[in-house]
């Protein structure tokens, strides 16, 4: 159980690694905290499921941790995907190098996670049907290959190709010429696709479409004095600001609040001013 216990600390961090890939969600529902949350209940399940005796609740927790663990493998099945979509509309060469480490992050989380948990229902922690030499030789191998093998890659990627983060937007401009990258979809600073580029992707699974899911669109950054990712209303007919009068209003706040700061200067100069000719005095 352990073992089990140090996945409580090191797939929480991996996960978070893939949530910063991209964002998704489900209607209004954000996906990728609740994907970090099943992670943590998944591996309390087995912790549990490791030290219980009793058979029938022993797997009573599993199983009850194999339903978190299918929703973390969804999460991540998703993002993978949505990051293909993205780097393959770039359509440069870096794209789709990147894209090749995708597909071995993914390839490592999908086959490594739950090959761990074939080895632990083998071992005589779950049925008891390997030798525990065999099973341990087993973890070893898989807690190599999906943390560190991982961690190689997830870094050789982001550092190595990119520029410290999954930039969709470096990865089109990157030795191309203006005329060129006018032609891509544009991104946001943050990597997101801009609303209207691949906004649904299609999930495909050996070939077949299996749905379509949405991106969750980044905001673009909150401004200094307005809300992130406004942008100014034109008039139909004559191109006249619809947001004139606010910020008419946006103008005069800000020339009260400067007044006011002025005001409070002059008196804290004028404060100063007294204390020091009291002193004198004194």
């Amino acid at each position: 159980w352990s073992r089990l216990a140090s996945w409580l600390v090191c797939c929480p961090v991996m996960l978070g690694q893939i949530s910063a890939i991209t964002l998704i969600k489900y209607q209004s529902i954000p996906l990728n905290p609740m994907m970090i949350a099943c992670s943590i209940i998944r591996t309390v399940f087995g912790v549990s499921a490791g030290v219980v005796q009793e058979e029938p609740l022993k797997w009573v927790f599993f199983w009850l941790g194999i339903f978190f663990f299918a929703f973390e493998l969804l999460g991540c099945y998703l993002i993978f995907a949505i990051a293909i979509a993205d780097f393959e509309a770039c359509k440069t060469e870096l794209a789709n190098k990147v894209i090749g480490r995708i597909k071995t992050m993914r390839a490592i989380i999908f086959i490594c996670w739950p090959a761990i948990t074939v080895t632990w229902v083998l071992s005589s922690a779950g049925t008891c049907l390997v030798d525990d030499n065999y099973t341990t030789i087993g973890f070893v191998v898989l807690d190599a290959v999906c943390k560190n093998m991982y961690g190689v890659v997830i870094w050789s990627t982001t550092w190595g190709l990119l520029n410290g983060k999954w930039d969709r937007d470096y990865a089109r401009t990157f030795g191309q010429e203006e005329e060129q990258q006018e032609e891509a979809p544009d991104f946001d600073a943050k990597g997101g696709a801009m609303p209207g580029a691949n906004d649904n992707v299609e999930v495909k699974m050996f070939g077949k479409v299996l749905g379509s899911v949405r991106r969750a669109n980044r905001g673009q950054g909150r401004s200094f004095g307005g809300r992130a990712g406004s942008r100014p209303e034109y008039d139909d007919a004559g191109g006249h600001s619809r947001n004139g009068a606010r910020d008419e209003d946006r103008e005069d706040d800000g020339d009260h609040k400067k007044d006011r700061r002025d005001r409070r200067l002059e008196e804290l100069e004028r404060t100063i001013m007294e204390m020091r000719g009291a002193k004198e005095g004194y």
